[in-house]
């Protein structure tokens, strides 16, 4: 877990019914990217 993982946990802590779009802008990382990290 590096530590854009550890910032999407936090992110969805705060609210788990954020946009893929809103998590991956706040990561620096493309939608893809954002849901493949979230699946693992």
């Amino acid at each position: 877990m590096d530590k854009i993982d550890k910032k999407l946990v936090t992110l969805l802590q705060e609210n788990a019914r954020m946009p893929l779009k809103v998590l991956a802008e706040k990561v620096f990382l493309s939608s893809p990217a954002v849901s493949a990290r979230i699946e693992r």
